[in-house]
């Protein structure tokens, strides 16, 4: 995520079209890496599991076996890229937006493996609660990249001037160091990288887990790449301020979101342990916690939102255009940090398909329909805004699906407390 939110924010240093085609590209590639993200998250909620029963010696094996998911998810993800070309095509995308997207991300691909083994590296510190190390690590990767962009977008020690496209070369250096960074912290915990027989059930668990949690994932962003596909057509203008303000979202809902995470490891430590009850009351904490940086994020929106727009971009027509999304935005974020913190403690209890069909309905059957009858067919005249609107009582309608398994989850515990008792 933070590569795309650099890529999109440097990338406007240039020009509204440069702007536009890499945050089509990041929005295209974005929703695919969500889908890895959450197959991985499976592995923490497992690893979580073992950590919390304190059976230590099951975790690293279970490590290895994950890292075969990405001998099947690389080339799975490069053929699913191959489809960006005719997608946007078909939406009639113009063809110089398309052709500098394309460049972007067949730069981009030279680290998406690296990205994606990444992922599963974080996802048995996550479930060990070494959150530290990730942390740091994705600093590094920034403090590589934002200069390596600079490098290649204005074509600085005799390079040629890359422009967006740059951003993509940057960020697969950037993601290269990163996972021998990685790699060689694992050695130092005595991590060993050692062949194991691939365990089919421990990987198809793995999956079985992970999968519905990166679909979910890809509904809620995926939706965001449908309107930027949408609106393709209403002009570079429209487009980039729709995906700056969605990119000033992204950048504050790594709050919640980053929260989530961590209730997802320390709900599991609970329930891996048979705690229910501190499982339950972890689990009602962080909702309180989640609504309190909601409500801060939404002043911050009405109070600054032509301030953050202008981070990005210096044309007028686009900040004022994206200041009104952002207001929008405002009441969207209360319900996202809401439904995210929600999400992350039912991945603790293993309930994960559920969830990804309350935002099947909730984002793919309500709100872009929704939206697109406000953008296009409306008589209130509020253009993109419609999209938004639609977005954030479809968020309300998930967060309300969502709570409500969590109470069952709650009540099943119970039970199985008050049995053990």
């Amino acid at each position: 995520m933070g590569l795309s939110v650099a890529d999109v924010m440097m990338s406007g240093q240039i020009d509204a079209q440069q702007v536009t085609a890499v945050a089509l590209g990041s929005g295209f590639w974005l929703p695919i890496f969500l889908i890895i993200i959450g197959i991985s998250i499976g592995s923490t909620a497992l690893i979580g599991n073992l950590y919390g029963a304190k059976q230590h010696s099951k975790i690293a094996p279970l490590f290895i076996q994950s890292l075969y998911l990405p001998i099947l998810l690389i080339p799975l993800t490069f053929i699913l890229l191959a489809s960006f070309r005719p997608i946007l095509a078909f939406f009639e995308t113009p063809a110089a937006d398309l052709e500098i997207a394309s460049a972007y991300l067949n730069a981009l691909k030279f680290g998406m493996p690296a990205l994606i083994i990444i992922q599963f590296m974080r996802a048995y510190c996550d479930g060990l609660g070494q959150t530290k190390v990730i942390m740091y690590l994705s600093l590094f990767m920034a403090l590589i990249n934002i200069p390596l962009n600079y490098v290649f977008i204005f074509g600085l020690f005799g390079l040629p001037q890359f422009g967006g496209v740059g951003c993509g070369y940057a960020s697969s250096i950037a993601a290269n160091i990163t996972l021998v960074a990685f790699i060689v912290y694992l050695k130092y915990q005595h991590v060993e990288f050692k062949f194991i027989k691939p365990d089919f059930d421990k990987i198809f668990k793995i999956f079985k887990i992970g999968t519905p949690i990166g679909m979910s994932l890809l509904i809620e962003v995926s939706t965001f790449s449908f309107i930027s596909i949408f609106i393709a057509k209403l002009g570079n203008h429209i487009v980039a301020s729709h995906q700056i303000a969605f990119n000033i979202i992204s950048v504050t809902f790594m709050i919640p979101l980053s929260l989530s995470l961590a209730l997802t490891i320390r709900v599991s430590h609970h329930l891996g342990a048979k705690d229910y009850k501190q499982a339950k009351q972890t689990s009602i904490l962080m909702l309180c916690i989640s609504l309190m940086i909601g409500l801060s994020l939404m002043c911050m929106y009405f109070l600054i939102a032509p301030n953050l727009m202008d981070m990005y971009i210096n044309e007028i027509e686009i900040i004022k255009l994206g200041s009104s999304i952002l207001l929008i935005a405002g009441a969207f974020q209360i319900f996202d940090c809401l439904q995210v913190t929600t999400t992350g403690a039912l991945r603790a209890y293993q309930d994960t398909s559920w969830p990804m069909g309350i935002a099947f309905v909730a984002f793919w059957v309500f709100a872009l329909p929704l939206g697109y009858y406000l953008t296009y067919y409306s008589a209130l005249d509020l253009g993109v805004r419609g999209f938004w609107i639609g977005l954030t009582l479809g968020l309300m309608l998930a967060w309300f699906g969502l709570i409500w398994r969590l109470r069952l989850a709650f009540n099943i515990t119970s039970l199985l407390s008050a049995q053990s008792n």
